[in-house]
């Protein structure tokens, strides 16, 4: 009994370590919340998933005034192992995800969102799953062994050398996690997320200019022009 005590605290120990390993300047920039109480992720074989409505916010100060963004969470996840240790149940997961805005266009000073927006999307490996009973995590950063790849898009834009990392706190999980046959047992769960990097940039633009936006610009593009054809035209000769 003691030795299973004494590897249920170092199970704790590994997950908290993982957790503190993400850097000083990884801030979080986005985070997104389940509408209810409803289970919007599952787990069945080896594949965790998720295609659920949620609330999905950008903290970034340019981007907040869009304010909760509703949108489609899909998360498709291959379980690559899994372990007990006493009630401590750990697996490792590779996958991706993707946040779509499934709202009506939503404008916010300079930035436009429309129905069918990425808001934020990616890829992982090696992600860490985390289960005591009825409540786990799923934590992965590059700087924690694992890889994540966050895809820029017309609202943020990652530079790609710093560290991203992602964070789902479960709870409600049913029937309580376990691990049987060296697999996770099915489960189903409420999941909150929240998406951190070193090197994350608003847009600047909110995406795809709206027609108006583009008249003035093109109107911009021809005054550039037509300035630079006169300053070119040459000078004839008085003679």
């Amino acid at each position: 009994m003691k030795n299973k005590t004494m590897s249920a605290l170092a199970a704790l120990g590994l997950v908290a370590g993982l957790a503190a390993a993400a850097p000083a300047s990884a801030v979080t920039f986005a985070t997104f919340n389940p509408i209810n109480s409803t289970a919007n992720v599952s787990l069945s074989g080896l594949t965790l998933s998720s295609n659920s409505t949620v609330k999905f916010d950008y903290l970034d100060p340019a981007l907040a005034a869009l304010g909760d963004l509703t949108a489609t969470f899909n998360l498709n996840a291959t379980e690559t192992g899994a372990i007990a240790f006493g009630p401590i149940s750990l697996a490792s997961f590779d996958g991706s995800f993707s946040l779509t805005y499934a709202g009506p266009t939503k404008t916010a000073g300079i930035y436009t969102v429309h129905n069918g927006d990425d808001l934020l999307s990616g890829s992982f490996l090696g992600s860490v799953f985390s289960g005591y009973g009825s409540t786990g995590s799923l934590l992965d950063s590059i700087l924690a062994g694992g890889l994540v790849s966050y895809n820029s898009n017309n609202f943020v834009t990652f530079d790609g050398l710093g560290d991203e990392g992602l964070a789902l706190a479960m709870t409600s999980i049913t029937p309580t996690v376990k691990v049987l046959n060296g697999k996770l047992t099915p489960f189903a769960s409420v999941a909150q997320g929240g998406f951190s990097a070193d090197g994350v940039t608003d847009g600047g633009g909110g995406g795809v200019p709206e027609p108006a936006t583009w008249a003035l610009m093109l109107t911009g593009f021809g005054l550039v022009g037509a300035s630079i054809r006169r300053r070119d035209k040459p000078v004839a000769a008085i003679g």
